[in-house]
């Protein structure tokens, strides 16, 4: 699943201080103040060198005169010698040492160069560690750096050829480019697949494509991007995509202009990869198939653009859409990826709803739930947290109305209202965990406060979402294609206690007011029906 975003740095085309005797990409005092870094690390016996150190992976944008560089988060996959993860332990001094990974985003071609370490074995030990990221066919270049004598004139001229190399690589028009014409050229360029959805997001145009073996060039340009993933994703790895049951759903950025040779921009339309989601159907005639996401990855100097939302609501509107499919599921979530799930899920909800700001504490019940994620292919977790973070929005809101939490006893009193919501949330954590039941009671009772308090930062972050998705809907109605009747049943759309307005006119004091509405939420609260646990993530 997509991770947190990286810290990028960006370093030009053509820079006079990539030497073959440099092979660092950025400015001098950049690599310096890297290798300084890494030095003092390496010294340390508490932090050893890892991997993740000296690696960059530098993205290629055709339209774009800069490199965009960013650090691996992952490369235990690649450096688990004896379970030390990313330490690299058979370099004698790899904080001397960078490792420079190209990736062509329009192709996802790399290419790569191998520093040479202390010695030859080190730099073949190094590589064998690197081609498990590598794709099939990268352009390796094994360098000699300060190894290189300077009487060497062949080792110096294969350095200097990986750099020339370099320069051509950046600007090359990628393989499945063509023009109308059938002729190759930089100025158009097709994707693998049936384009799905496109749209514009802070100036630039994307496209979704949905891809499967049969598509021609889907399972080398997925067999790339695979590779790319195990810098980012803890467990990434490859699929069977022959199987007739994988999907693959391309996201592109549309260039209006590309890079020459020369270094100039060029007018001309070329497709840029930005990510992509693995999609599994799980075929079942009788109870329904379910689809699964299983990798789904922003490159990391485009995310946190909302790409990975359009990505998502794309695939729930493309089930939806699907009589055979009846529930939409995800692989072991990563929190950044749950994190987008949850929003996704709430705006999917308010698509086919047509909420508006009214809405109060029985909105949405428990009763409502499982049907709310059968009627929108969601799992039932997922119907439930919808069902809570209704209930917690609105119990804050009515909070808030009525003098908010700054006072003692106003937090006592929010403390009151949110109590029946506490207890059905712990109740459903231990459905979920069902082995929390085994421990003592006190440690029990320990690990859901816990697991509790990690649902308030998550009902918190669903809260934000709602007011962002409200006020957007008070200007303009939410893309809700498809669009559907209201969810509820009749009876849960009709007057409940907890709706009922308590205004000054019934003569109670504030104070009074506000527990006669904690009691009318409570009694509410308390007729909500848990559903039966599911499987499901």
């Amino acid at each position: 699943m997509p991770k947190e975003q990286n810290p990028l740095k960006k370093a030009r085309r053509g820079e006079d201080n990539l030497q073959p005797e440099d092979e660092s990409i950025g400015s001098e005092s950049e690599a310096s103040g890297r290798s300084s870094r890494r030095s003092s690390r390496h010294s340390s016996d508490q932090e050893p060198f890892l991997a993740n150190d000296m690696i960059d992976l530098i993205f290629i944008e055709p339209d774009e005169k800069e490199f965009l560089v960013a650090a691996p988060q992952f490369t235990h996959q690649l450096f688990d010698e004896k379970d030390r993860l990313e330490e690299v332990t058979f370099m004698e001094a790899p904080e001397e040492c960078r490792v420079s990974i190209h990736i062509r985003c329009a192709d996802l071609k790399h290419m790569i160069g191998v520093p040479s370490g202390s010695n030859a074995i080190e730099q073949q030990q190094l590589l064998g560690c690197l081609k498990k990221a590598l794709p099939a066919h990268a352009e390796v270049f094994l360098l000699h750096g300060k190894n290189a004598g300077d009487d060497n004139e062949d080792e110096q001229e294969e350095d200097q050829a990986y750099f020339d190399r370099l320069e051509k690589f950046a600007v090359e028009t990628p393989e499945r480019g063509r023009t109308k014409a059938g002729q190759n050229s930089s100025a158009e360029c097709a994707a693998p697949g049936k384009l799905v959805h496109s749209f514009i997001q802070d100036g630039d145009n994307f496209e979704i494509y949905l891809a499967s073996a049969r598509d021609a060039g889907a399972s080398e340009l997925l067999h790339r991007a695979e590779r790319i993933a195990m810098w980012f994703i803890e467990t990434a790895d490859s699929i069977d995509f022959s199987d007739e049951r994988w999907q693959v759903l391309f996201l592109y950025r549309r260039c209006r202009q590309y890079i020459d040779a020369a270094g100039r921009k060029k007018t001309g339309e070329i497709l840029s990869l930005a990510g992509y989601f693995t999609l599994f159907t799980f075929h079942n005639p009788f109870a329904g198939s379910k689809l699964r996401v299983c990798q789904a990855l922003i490159f990391p100097h485009l995310q946190g653009r909302g790409l990975g939302r359009e990505l998502l609501l794309y695939t729930y509107k493309m089930a939806y859409q699907d009589a055979s499919i009846s529930e939409i599921t995800v692989e072991d979530p990563a929190p950044g990826f749950q994190s987008m799930r949850d929003s996704v899920d709430l705006e999917w909800l308010y698509q086919h709803n047509g909420h508006t700001r009214r809405m109060t504490s029985a909105a949405l019940k428990h009763d409502d739930a499982e049907m709310v994620a059968r009627k929108l292919k969601l799992t039932m977790l997922q119907g439930e947290y919808l069902a809570e973070i209704e209930q917690y929005a609105a119990l804050l809101e009515q909070a808030e109305a009525l003098g908010g939490s700054d006072s003692e006893s106003g937090s006592k009193m929010l403390e009151e209202t949110l109590k029946p919501l506490r207890l059905l949330v712990k109740r459903r954590l231990l459905r979920q965990f069902p082995d929390m039941k085994t421990l003592p009671k006190a440690k029990m009772q320990k690990e859901l406060d816990t697991l509790y308090a990690e649902q308030q930062v998550r009902f918190e972050a669903g809260r934000k979402t709602r007011k962002r998705l409200f006020a957007i809907s008070s200007q303009k109605p939410l893309d809700a294609e498809p669009r559907t009747a209201n969810l509820y049943s009749a009876a849960s759309q009709s007057p409940s206690p907890s709706k009922v307005p308590i205004s000054d006119k019934t003569g109670l004091s504030k104070e009074k007011t506000y527990k006669a509405q904690v009691e009318l939420d409570r009694q509410c609260v308390i007729k909500m029906k848990l559903s039966s646990p599911s499987k499901s993530v």
